[in-house]
Parts: C-alpha cells; structure tokens; sequence
C-alpha cells in the first residue's frame, strides 16, 4: 500500500469486535442498572453473607455440638459454594451473577476476613465443581467430597450430612433468588 491510498477500509484483527463486545457490556450494564437488577444482585450478595453469617447462621443448620473446627470450617465452605452455584444457575445473566456474588464475597471479606482467606486458599470449590460437572447424582458426590475435604473420608454419617446440608443450602439460596424477582427484560 502506498502513502496516497485511502486505507479507511483497513481493519485490524480483532479491535472490532473487543470495541462491539465492549458496548454490548456497557449497554447491558446500564440495562441493569436502570431496571433495578444490579441493586438486587448487590442485595443478594450481602444477604447470602449474612445468612452465613448472622445470628441464626444458615451454615450451622442441624449443627451437633461434638462437631470439631475442620467440620464446621467446611460447613462454611459449602454453604459458599452452594450459595455461588445456586446463583450461576439461578440469577439470570452472568454480570448479574458476578455482581452478586461479588458482593458475596465482600461482605465475607469485610465480616469474616479469616474465613475469606480460608475460602480464598482451600480449593474447596474445585473439588464441588468436579462433583457438579460429573455425571451421576450430583448431591451424592458433593456428600462424599464434605466427608473427604472434613476428614472424615468414607464416613456414611458425615457424606449424607454433607449432601443434606448442600440440598438444603441449595433450597435456601434458591427461595432467597426468587424473593429477588430480578426482572427478565
């Protein structure tokens, strides 16, 4: 190409397309932001924290006071992890997923810093999401994963507890989404 030809058509790779991607995402947030749902998915997010967090915390639900630290910490964890599943299958949209639960994560920053850095190290999460990306009964292998990741690994008494606790963790989270009623436009 010479210095005198008009190159107006010349395009490079892939600096339109970030450019349309960028005003989809801005036009998307500002959507969001006008029909209430990103204050509901902030909402949200403070909310599941303090269900786990409060008074009445969701994550010591059927509690056994002979229960040890390890146990109750992965109570915690699970309650987190089924909190953030139940919104990626839930919360409609992934930026009001993230909204939520970043705003989760947070309000546990900001009230339990210790548990946040238990959560931010343990790779909890990465073995749920083995169970949940696996075929098969889903609950199930999230009960075995809390007896494994509590110590307790091939223990029947503490898998079905973990499997119980995450149905019910589920349930919770799922009810507290649909109270939200994030609009769908």
């Amino acid at each position: 190409m010479h210095l005198d030809e008009d190159d107006s058509d010349v395009k490079i790779a892939g600096c339109e397309t970030r450019g349309d991607e960028a005003g989809d995402e801005a036009e998307e947030l500002r959507r969001q932001h006008e029909n209430g749902n990103l204050a509901l998915a902030r909402e949200l997010g403070k909310q599941l924290s303090q269900r786990m967090t409060g008074l009445e915390s969701e994550s010591s639900f059927g509690i056994d006071l002979c229960e040890n630290e390890d146990l109750c910490l992965q109570r915690r964890l699970l309650f987190a992890f089924s909190a953030c599943y139940a919104v990626e299958c839930f919360v409609p949209g992934k930026l009001l997923q993230d909204v939520a639960v970043n705003a989760f994560y947070n309000a546990l920053k900001n009230t339990m810093p210790e548990f946040y850095g238990d959560l931010d190290s343990s790779g909890s999460f990465s073995f749920y999401y083995l169970c949940v990306r696996r075929s098969g009964e889903v609950s199930e292998a999230i009960g075995h994963t809390f007896a494994m990741l509590s110590g307790k690994n091939g223990e029947p008494v503490i898998e079905r507890l973990g499997e119980a606790l995450f149905i019910r963790f589920s349930d919770v989270v799922r009810e507290m989404i649909a109270a939200m009623q994030f609009r769908q436009d």
